[in-house]
């Protein structure tokens, strides 16, 4: 089963630790470290640099409207234990 999303980023053979298979990469790796840039760079600035205005990039419509095909994203802002369980059972 493939991930759904990967930030694993790919090296260079000379670089390489040890071999990532490529089932733990996924098929959009690039997608997915692009939101994690803009996601990052958003919670940085809002939590450790206090500018407030980044929240607006937090929030569950902003990371909808950035987000693209093939790899969709969703925010919440909470999630109750049953919710999470459920979440965690869909995997």
């Amino acid at each position: 089963m493939e991930p759904p999303f990967s930030t694993i980023d790919e090296l260079q053979p000379s670089e390489k630790v040890f071999v990532t298979p490529k089932e733990m990469i996924g098929r959009t790796p690039d997608v997915a470290r692009s939101y994690m840039r803009g996601l990052g760079l958003a919670f940085f600035q809002t939590y450790v640099q206090q500018q407030p205005k980044s929240a607006l990039s937090l929030t569950p419509a902003s990371i909808k409207s950035q987000s693209t095909q093939p790899l969709l994203l969703r925010g919440v802002t909470s999630l109750s234990s049953e919710e999470l369980e459920r979440m965690k059972n869909a995997l």
